[in-house]
């Protein structure tokens, strides 16, 4: 994005106020337009036609423009933006040429490549840390049903020992019930 600065004593110059509030604004909007799209001062006809539909008012705001020399006509049919091609910038309207605003682009992009360094390195330096417990991509156990229910793991429960083995989560053997425990704890839970 590139901005444009408008001067404090832009309303008491000379050539703005020899225009009306119509064509300053004109002015404003053709810097404005010509800075987006980095076209040193050039204003297109179809842009101004865009922007002042009535062919008259046009013709009557692009007059006084001329006349106050803010504008003149450009060799393509379009216009110029005068202030901007005879240096006078800092007094009036600060408009960034194209070699300025691809300059101050690299020079923010390196600026940015800069501040995530720090943020970069400390990403891989700890890419293999442990998360603390409550952070993103932490890991909760997940929850066990009752002694000798089912899926929990433990004898009778369909997982063979090479399923329990390689599920972090299964119950190890020595938790397992002994057959006469688990017959005894089903029993239980049927009455």
């Amino acid at each position: 994005m590139t901005w444009i600065k408008v001067c404090d004593g832009f309303d008491t110059d000379r050539r703005i106020e020899q225009v009306g509030l119509a064509a300053a604004g004109l002015f404003v909007r053709s810097v404005s337009y010509s800075a987006r799209h980095s076209l040193d001062g050039q204003v297109d006809e179809k842009w101004l036609r865009r922007r002042v539909s009535g062919a008259k008012q046009r013709e009557k705001l692009v007059a006084e423009l001329i006349e106050a020399e803010l504008w003149r006509r450009g060799q393509d049919g379009g216009y110029q933006i005068v202030p901007i091609i005879d240096g006078d910038v800092d007094r009036l309207v600060n408009h960034f040429l194209k070699e300025e605003v691809e300059e101050n682009r690299r020079k923010e992009a390196e600026k940015k490549r800069q501040q995530r360094k720090p943020r970069e390195a400390a990403a891989r330096d700890h890419s293999d840390a442990e998360v603390p417990p409550g952070q993103p991509g932490e890991s909760l156990p997940r929850p066990r049903s009752g002694r000798g229910g089912e899926g929990d793991g433990r004898v009778g429960d369909g997982l063979s020992s090479d399923e329990s083995d390689s599920d972090p989560w299964a119950v190890r053997p020595e938790e397992r019930l002994a057959p006469e425990e688990l017959a005894a704890e089903r029993q239980r839970g049927a009455q």
